[in-house]
């Protein structure tokens, strides 16, 4: 039963998602992520926008696969749930704990912004294999419907 309508958890999670990041967040804050020499800068709402955009568009793919009657492997679905609404929680946790709880992260002993860019950038890249584990299970759905069709029809 939880499985079936998989698709109104991830507009729900897309709804909260960008609400809490607008009212937390604001159109001010930014992310800024370094990898060696370079800065990332990213507003702090756009990123709230485009997980917003990607969690209807993945709550889109399930609703059509559900509406065409094609069983996906519930071990994958599960997976995907995990690290996609994990990974979004965990990077709302880290940038909080990051911007928050630091205490003072003008002073050198304790400025701990390479931690924090290295765990948002492990957050961020682990929710893409999450992605990955929803077009294989999107895929591997569609062949096995393929080969079940032709299987009926010889």
């Amino acid at each position: 039963m939880m499985l079936t309508k998989i698709h109104t958890y991830f507009w729900i999670a897309a709804a909260i998602i960008y609400i809490s990041g607008f009212i937390y967040y604001g159109t001010e804050s930014v992310i800024d992520i370094n990898i060696h020499d370079t800065y990332y800068v990213m507003s702090c709402f756009n990123l709230m926008t485009l997980l917003t955009l990607t969690l209807i568009f993945i709550g889109f793919g399930y609703w059509i696969f559900f509406k065409f009657t094609i069983q996906l492997y519930k071990l994958l679905i599960f997976i995907h749930i995990l690290i996609s609404i994990g990974s979004i929680l965990s990077f709302i946790l880290v940038q909080i704990y990051f911007d928050n709880i630091n205490p003072n992260p003008n002073f050198p002993l304790f400025n701990d912004s390479s931690n924090g860019s290295i765990a948002l950038l492990t957050i961020v890249l682990l929710f893409l294999v999450g992605q990955l584990i929803f077009i294989i299970n999107l895929i591997i759905s569609l062949i096995r419907k393929s080969i079940n069709q032709i299987n009926r029809k010889s």
